[in-house]
């Protein structure tokens, strides 16, 4: 009596083989598109908390411009008070056995420079008050052109990712 070995191949098994190898292939692929999406939003978040930083040292800048305009302010004014009280023009009389001298001195020239110099920093610090609202946007406004959206769907056939930016309103140059 002779035995032998015959391979019965079971359809049910091989179907399964494969339907579970292509739902790996859908996983993996899935998972590579979830990475990527995060790796997305990651760097769109970068570049959010980049333009946060710049707007806050501009606006840092902006304060400390309008601070010195307010201080010229301040001392403009105070000259509007001063200078009447103690403008004037200074004259002396000097004499001597041997000659008579005349010296006249005026304040005038100090006054009005003053004042330039505190409507020059006054037009500087409304000038970086413009610059920013022209060319810095709030975190609202990056959040809004910035952020990213994924889903994942798994069923018992497939797995799809889906990766979506948001359609904010463009950045007000």
């Amino acid at each position: 009596m002779t035995y032998t070995w015959e391979l019965n191949q079971d359809t049910d098994v091989t179907k399964a083989l494969a339907d579970a190898s292509k739902a790996q292939t859908s996983a993996n692929k899935a998972q590579a598109s979830a990475t990527a999406a995060n790796t997305a939003a990651g760097k769109a978040q970068s570049t959010a908390n980049t333009a946060v930083s710049n707007a806050a040292t501009a606006k840092n800048a902006a304060d400390a411009a309008q601070s010195s305009a307010n201080k010229a302010q301040g001392d403009v004014d105070k000259l509007k008070i001063d200078i009447p009280e103690t403008y004037a023009t200074k004259s002396s009389l000097t004499q001597t056995a041997e000659s008579i001298t005349a010296n006249v001195e005026s304040v005038k020239t100090t006054a009005n420079s003053a004042v330039t110099a505190a409507s020059k920093a006054q037009q500087t610090a409304d000038g970086i008050s413009v610059n920013l609202t022209k060319n810095y946007q709030t975190k609202s406004q990056a959040d809004t052109i910035y952020a990213t959206k994924t889903s994942l769907k798994a069923t018992s056939d497939s797995i799809s990712a889906e990766v979506t930016k948001a359609q904010g309103p463009p950045m007000v140059p």
